[in-house]
């Protein structure tokens, strides 16, 4: 009898939780405000179709305005803001009109949020949209990491579209863009004239930025077309998003949400990292060493803030048929990882922990994929490390945020014989 009360009371609990009639769980507009992942649909968890990103929906408080991806179209519309809280109404949101292989997630999506009629918080992370029914939610909402951060715009981006328009890359003075997010400036070429100036990113907002003020120098050309329509776009834009098509597209985006901009990553030259290990004796890490029989051999370059594997794939490391295991995955993420804590910060040590978020399979038959990891971050003697892997098609696979020890270098050249690691021509 004592087990079953328990086993009642937990049921309760958790009822009371996921419940949209709970008075615990009310909520208030600044509860939804900013972009939320959609990771349950009448209570089904949500699984994306292969090579197709999480559903998400973002609110904006401040002007009512909603936007997201249903699982293949961008999402939408507007809410009002005057409503009574824990109130909102969902069902005249807006998509754009692709078609996708698998249209079935976008359809239980935008089936689910035509039914919308209120929202209540679920525990501390979650918030719960409801209809009508003060019974379970129709959809489950979870705060949505950003796809990328104001620093992995650093750098030199080439502008491939402006205005809904492709830029051919046959000019004489190819469009581009040259941000520095420390100093927050910008400088580039416009089509005839360069630009130059800074840009703004509104407090809170991690995927905020503008370009309110820049100037130009003032020559003419015989078509200014691409000129004028390129510097139109960045008058508009407002926010900046990773484009899931490939890992170097980013788009800026307008203050409805339309695609203003893309842009490609310009890369500069790799440069193949030396193993400072290469000749030592007894080494035989399973990830890097040339000499392991049944190693993974990796070879790692530095291009830029990164550090960069490509690797191909082999049958013997499968775990489901033709599918590359999971713990492989982890395995070269991990070793990734360390590289750039051996060519970054010139130590050596130890993981502490490891997160892994596994998007899509990988394929053993597939000719190679990509690996790339960045230093997100130093906590005195922790490093943050950011890791991806990606397939052939430049599809994200597989992510990972590392947390790695480091040593002082007096313990790093006793206990791990580490004294630099230098890339080649240095």
């Amino acid at each position: 009898m004592k087990k079953f009360f328990v086993s009642f009371c937990l049921a309760a609990a958790t009822l009371g939780l996921s419940s949209c009639g709970s008075t615990k769980n009310t909520a208030v507009l600044a509860d939804i405000d900013g972009e939320w992942s959609i990771v349950e649909i009448n209570g089904a968890a949500v699984v994306p179709a292969p090579g197709q990103a999480y559903p998400y929906i973002g609110f904006d408080k401040a002007t009512g305005r909603v936007h997201g991806n249903a699982g293949c179209n961008r999402l939408m519309g507007s809410f009002d803001v005057q409503a009574a809280p824990g109130t909102i109404d969902l069902s005249r949101l807006g998509t754009t009109r692709m078609m996708c292989p698998d249209m079935t997630v976008e359809q239980n999506v935008l089936n689910a949020l035509a039914q919308v009629k209120q929202y209540v918080r679920l525990g501390d992370e979650n918030i719960g949209l409801c209809g009508k029914s003060l019974k379970r939610p129709i959809m489950v909402l979870k705060r949505k990491a950003p796809d990328m951060t104001l620093a992995d715009l650093n750098g030199k981006w080439k502008i491939v579209e402006a205005g809904g328009v492709a830029i051919p890359d046959t000019l004489e003075n190819q469009p581009f863009i040259e941000l520095d997010t420390a100093a927050k400036t910008m400088h580039g070429q416009a089509g005839c004239n360069l630009i130059n100036g800074g840009f703004q990113t509104e407090e809170g907002e991690l995927a905020s930025i503008s370009f309110p003020q820049f100037i130009s120098t003032m020559m003419a050309c015989p078509d200014m077309e691409i000129e004028d329509r390129v510097k139109q776009a960045l008058n508009a834009t407002r926010t900046f998003a990773r484009i899931q098509d490939g890992e170097n597209r980013v788009g800026f985006y307008d203050a409805e949400g339309t695609l203003v901009v893309v842009l490609i990553k310009e890369q500069p030259e790799m440069q193949k990292i030396i193993n400072p290990w290469k000749e030592t004796e007894g080494y035989n890490c399973f990830g890097c060493s040339p000499g392991n029989p049944a190693g993974l051999h990796m070879d790692f370059y530095e291009d830029g803030d990164e550090i960069v594997c490509q690797w191909v794939p082999r049958a013997e490391y499968q775990g489901w048929l033709r599918t590359l295991h999971g713990g492989i995955q982890s395995v070269m993420l991990d070793e990734i990882c360390g590289w750039v804590v051996f060519r970054k910060l010139q130590t050596a040590g130890v993981t502490t922990k490891m997160e892994t978020r596994f998007r899509k399979s990988v394929s053993t038959d597939d000719s190679f994929v990509m690996l790339r990891a960045r230093l997100r971050e130093t906590r005195r003697n922790l490093a943050i490390i950011d890791a991806r892997l990606y397939d052939s098609r430049g599809e994200l696979c597989t992510e990972a945020v590392c947390t790695y020890f480091t040593f002082p270098p007096e313990k790093a050249a006793q206990e791990m014989a580490f004294h630099q690691c230098r890339v080649e021509g240095e």
